[in-house]
């Protein structure tokens, strides 16, 4: 290659091409891979890898300078970035948002629901909804059927919190639901923060009411996003009844439910009573 580029090789096509010498070229030796299967196949980091090889392997791949330093007090510094990414880092670290009010316009007073797709790894992976899974944390891999007022025959749930939230309201002791969805990707959006959006967990409809409700671990339920999108959403719920109240709609209301408060003695009534947002 250094023969070809310094014109003293015209072998092969460079005759062909009337290459008169020029340009470059980098030469790599491939590393060995960073990972190997351990005896029971699973995938481990290789023995062949020291610590040091491992951050000088992230250093390249976060496009940082390898450098570590040699204090041994200052074990933990390996490497340097820009000061475009410090002044970044900067900006992210020192930045707030405070929340404002909304300016609503209502463009329409329905959606259609489209068809939502699941994918599963077998038949085994479908099942009814009032079966729970075990362990719990497996619930993603499931889709439930058995729906009596879904709008939909198949729904999957991000925890079994939202399951039983659903026995509850599907079952026939609730007898003034009429119907509930679990609104699908980009359904039923509610802006929050800046410009973000999210889905409700579920969109409830009873005899004399409408009901966005959200369901989450106790642990989470003061968490500043799941309040900010509660806050979002209570917002909502006020121009969609300005809406109804002009046009003869039900009212809406807005539910934050602990998963903890789902028990098999619990009644939607009681729930919203307890833990409506306003």
């Amino acid at each position: 290659m250094k023969s070809i580029i310094n014109d003293q090789d015209r072998t092969g096509i460079t005759e062909k091409v009337s290459w008169s010498g020029g340009g470059g070229f980098r030469y790599f030796h491939l590393a060995s891979s960073l990972l190997e299967q351990d005896k029971y196949g699973n995938w481990v980091i290789s023995k062949d890898y020291k610590p040091e090889m491992l951050a000088e392997a992230m250093c390249k791949h976060m496009g940082f300078t390898y450098a570590p330093s040699q204090n041994p007090d200052e074990y933990w510094t390996h490497g340097y970035s820009t000061e475009t990414d410090f002044i970044f880092q900067q900006m992210k670290d020192h930045y707030w948002e405070t929340p404002t009010d909304y300016r609503a316009k209502v463009t329409r007073g329905f959606r259609i629901l489209k068809a939502q797709n699941f994918n599963v790894s077998g038949t085994d992976r479908i099942r009814d909804l009032r079966n729970g899974v075990t362990p719990r944390s497996n619930i993603g891999k499931y889709v439930f059927n058995g729906l009596k007022k879904c709008g939909y025959p198949y729904q999957k749930f991000d925890s079994d919190d939202e399951r039983c939230f659903a026995v509850l309201i599907d079952g026939d002791f609730e007898k003034s639901v009429r119907r509930w969805i679990k609104p699908g990707a980009r359904q039923f959006q509610i802006e929050y923060g800046s410009g973000q959006a999210y889905e409700p967990d579920f969109v409830v409809e009873t005899d004399t009411e409408k009901l966005i409700v959200e369901i989450k671990a106790r642990n989470e339920m003061d968490d500043e996003i799941v309040l900010a999108k509660a806050r979002a959403a209570a917002e909502w719920v006020k121009y969609a009844n300005e809406h109804a109240d002009a046009n003869g709609g039900k009212p809406w209301s807005y539910l934050l439910i602990p998963g903890n408060a789902i028990t098999e003695s619990a009644t939607l009534a009681g729930l919203a009573a307890a833990q409506r947002r306003e």
